[in-house]
């Protein structure tokens, strides 16, 4: 750094008044970057082979893209009181890079430039140039060719009249010296600049090179005729200080009204209670010579607003996300969820395509009610979720993530699969949205056994996100749907792999589910949903119900939901129609879809399972073992006095005309069963005798 100061005799006409001019100039060899890092950044001294000498290089950090990257030099101390600030500067912008460098009045600045997420502000700036996502940007002109100005050294000048926040600038190429762009007497960029005493440099894109920065001069003029002084400002509230005055504000011309920055007047605490400022007296206040002129601010109390923050559908709350009280003024905000399920319609609020899912308020009134307007998205959705509410799963908040969850939470399986809900059969489509980030999860949903969803945590899997659908499935039996363990604490603390939310939709109903019949000719069926036998060919149902000792089938074309049935046919496969519904009676025949059912199931009933004895169709007591998954038995009150024995079928349409063998006054010639086969000793049941079907009670 070199300072050169020239103090030269300017007369100033009748008063022979002096001034003095003041320039510091920094090259930067002794390796003092002068510029602080306050966000996202870091400050070097590189050498730089274009120039032949050492810069100021900025560099973004690699989660800038989070926030921004922000350096500054405030010169308020080398500028007071000046009339005339000449700043000049070499400096480098590459065009991908996105960089930006403002001069402004570090007061009204700081040490953020006010800036935002990616958005670099005008506030308190006189000057800025840089570069957009297509184009320079040079003050309000945002339209530049970015090949003229970027990606090579430019030499700017700017001379800032700060009495009458007028400047004038020149940018030249440096390697020739030839001017790009001049202009004279222009406006300062933003009203709310005052003074010039701040370089700063503003950057968004991660591990980019912001801007390099070499041949730093500040020139101070100062009119040595032109008296200055500073003055206090005092927060008021009903006599009452609110707030410590400021005296140390920076000094301006004698005889000039008095002026305040944003930051006067905004809203104070004190003692618990907020003050929202009403007036000033600032442009009545002529700046004395002795310092002594007082600015007042004036405050009011703040009223305190009750609200609530509610989701609707329509006129239907679906659910009050928030409720309190704050003061006039201030904003409330809220996390949505994305969405909610009303009588199978999935209704939805994207937030406008936000980057997460919070809603910021300002009541403006006691009793302050904010709406989160949801619409219709989709129908025939038979499930839905946010994972955190799925009591079998584990949930999880990452501060990191949270506002990215839908419902601030997410959740996974923790230690073992997790069924999340049983679906009835049909066709569906499963819907569902991870995050997660630095360590890879994979998350995998499953309808029984068959994989029906299956995705990994990535690096852009942490984003608001509408889910990905997963691939049509179909099941023909009541059917869990579980989530696989999986998920958790990332690699990082701020990182969580998880489940935000899950849903289901119904595409259509299963078309036809399979039946077997074995070589004996006979089977049973318990079905969860209705069948249509009637173009079924090789194959008839019996609704089935027992009196006494003897069950009656009764041929049917359509078996309801949740039926039993008796089935009798040739030995093979057989694919059998789903419909919708059946009116036909269900018959006595009881089941389970999804698991075996033990002989011993029922406390005070025995439970009788269909079996061939001696060629013949009867249904026989369990004593052992279990019925599978999908088959049909009879459930009889252990009491009853026909236990003992095997209960013998018969066929409706075959009981006009039966006959009971009697042991007397009967001549016969044989005993033979339905099939034609000759029984040397027939039990009770249906034989034919004589030419006739008779119905044995009793042993012959």
């Amino acid at each position: 750094m070199r300072v050169l100061l020239v103090a030269a005799g300017l007369c100033t006409g009748v008063n022979g008044a002096w001034a003095s001019e003041t320039t510091t100039t920094y090259t930067f060899e002794d390796e003092n970057a002068v510029f602080t890092g306050r966000s996202r950044v870091t400050v070097a001294i590189v050498d730089d082979a274009t120039l032949n000498s050492k810069v100021v290089q900025f560099t973004n950090a690699n989660n800038t893209q989070n926030g921004y990257a922000f350096a500054d030099y405030n010169f308020s101390s080398l500028v007071n009181k000046a009339s005339t600030v000449t700043v000049n500067f070499d400096c480098y912008i590459g065009t991908g890079d996105r960089g930006r460098i403002t001069i402004g009045d570090a007061l009204v600045r700081g040490t953020t430039g006010g800036s935002a997420k990616n958005t670099s502000s005008t506030t308190g700036a006189i000057f800025t140039i840089g570069m957009n996502k297509d184009n320079a940007v040079l003050n309000s002109t945002t339209n530049l060719a970015k090949a003229t100005y970027g990606d090579k050294w430019l030499n700017i000048n700017i001379v800032v009249d700060v009495a009458n926040k007028k400047y004038t600038y020149t940018i030249k190429q440096k390697s020739d010296d030839s001017v790009i762009k001049t202009e004279s007497d222009i406006d300062y960029l933003a009203n709310d600049a005052n003074a010039c005493s701040q370089i700063d440099v503003f950057g968004y894109i991660n591990n980019a090179v912001g801007a390099k920065i070499d041949n730093l001069s500040i020139t101070n003029y100062v009119d040595e005729s032109v008296k200055y002084a500073g003055y206090t400002i005092k927060y008021i509230y009903g006599g009452t200080e609110i707030k410590t005055a400021v005296t140390d504000r920076a000094e301006i011309q004698v005889g000039e009204y008095a002026t305040l920055l944003a930051s006067d007047k905004e809203a104070i605490t004190y003692n618990g209670q907020k003050y929202i400022y009403e007036s000033d007296d600032a442009s009545t206040q002529v700046i004395k010579e002795d310092g002594t002129t007082v600015v007042t601010v004036t405050f009011r109390e703040a009223a305190s607003y009750t609200y609530s923050i509610k989701a609707k559908y329509g006129d239907t709350v679906l659910e009050t996300l928030s409720s309190g009280s704050v003061f006039e003024g201030d904003q409330v905000s809220t996390v949505q969820q994305l969405y909610y399920l009303v009588d199978n319609v999935l209704v939805k609020n994207n937030n406008n395509g936000g980057s997460d899912y919070t809603h910021k308020f300002t009541p403006d009134g006691n009793n302050y009610e904010g709406i989160i307007t949801y619409a219709e998205d989709k129908e025939d959705v038979v499930f839905f979720a946010e994972a955190e509410d799925i009591p079998t799963l584990t949930p999880i908040t990452s501060g990191y993530l949270a506002t990215r969850f839908s419902g601030n939470q997410g959740a996974y399986a923790k230690d073992e699969a997790q069924v999340i809900t049983t679906l009835a059969p049909g066709k569906y489509k499963l819907t569902a949205h991870i995050l997660g980030t630095q360590s890879v999860a994979t998350f995998t949903f499953k309808a029984g056994s068959e994989t029906i969803w299956e995705n990994s945590t990535s690096s852009g899997s942490f984003y608001v996100g509408v889910g990905t659908t997963g691939d049509e499935f179909t099941i023909t039996k009541s059917t869990d749907i579980t989530l696989e363990a999986a998920g958790g604490d990332g690699s990082s603390a701020r990182v969580t792999n998880a489940v935000d939310f899950v849903y289901i939709q119904k595409t259509g109903d299963a078309t036809e589910i399979s039946a077997t019949v074995t070589s004996a000719g006979w089977a049973t069926l318990y079905t969860p949903y209705a069948l249509d036998f009637s173009g079924v060919t090789g194959i008839e149902a019996y609704a089935a119900t027992c009196s006494e000792s003897t069950v009656t089938l009764t041929k049917v074309n359509s078996v309801p939901a949740g039926t039993g049935v008796v089935l009798k046919g040739a030995a093979n496969t057989y694919s059998i129609p789903v419909i919708a519904s059946s009116e036909t009676d269900k018959g006595h025949l009881l089941g389970s879809a999804t698991e075996a059912t033990a002989y011993n199931a029922y406390d005070g009933y025995t439970l009788y399972m269909l079996k061939m004895v001696s060629g013949n169709a009867q249904f026989v007591p369990m004593t052992s073992g279990s019925l599978a998954a999908g088959k049909a038995y009879l459930k009889i009150a252990s009491g009853n006095s026909s236990l003992a024995r095997s209960l013998n079928v018969v066929f409706a349409d075959e009981a006009t005309g039966i006959q009971t063998v009697q042991s007397e006054g009967v001549a016969v010639d044989g005993y033979f069963n339905l099939s034609g086969q000759r029984v040397s000793q027939p039990t009770k049941g249906l034989y034919i005798v004589n030419g006739k079907k008779i119905l044995v009670n009793d042993k012959r």
